[in-house]
């Protein structure tokens, strides 16, 4: 719905993220659930045409995948680039249609060229465990895209800096 499209989550990782996905590599099992991205994965949304979004990605980044060009792009256009950090945020412009393509470019890296003891081939990028997209126009409740739930917005985590 319209509403749905103003404000939700997709758990990277979890039942029903593949329709958002191309060019991922199949779902981690270890801990929470997640998902490594190639070099250049893309991330098919669903929007409200005519609103402005933020787009925030919960990430883990090895340092073998960032690179000068490595961000988040759309059209070709980068938007932020990506970073030693567990978020990345993006503001993404209105759209003209109720859908559109991301691209995360990353340094690609093979874990058995960089991990000692490692046979994995694969050549991977990030690890994403959560896309969560807000409109400008949105209301605090959050539509998990996964499993078609509505959730009470939570509140961010505190941070709390040493020594205080």
């Amino acid at each position: 719905t319209k509403e749905a499209r103003a404000h939700y989550q997709i758990q990277v990782g979890a039942r029903g993220d593949d329709r958002y996905l191309e060019n991922w590599h199949d779902p981690d099992m270890v801990g929470r659930p997640s998902r490594w991205s190639g070099p250049q994965s893309r991330l098919l949304l669903p929007v409200n045409p005519g609103q402005r979004y933020t787009i925030t990605l919960e990430l883990d980044v090895p340092p073998h995948a960032l690179s000068a060009d490595a961000g988040l792009y759309l059209n070709g256009r980068r938007l932020a680039p990506l970073k030693s950090e567990s978020q990345l945020t993006a503001t993404l412009p209105p759209s003209r249609t109720d859908m559109i393509e991301l691209q995360l470019r990353s340094q690609g890296w093979e874990p058995r060229m960089k991990l000692p003891g490692s046979s994995d081939s694969r050549t991977l990028g990030v690890m994403c465990y959560k896309v969560t997209l807000r409109s400008t126009r949105a209301h605090t409740m959050v539509f998990v895209a996964n499993s078609g739930q509505w959730l009470p917005e939570l509140e961010p985590p505190l941070k709390i800096e040493p020594g205080k």
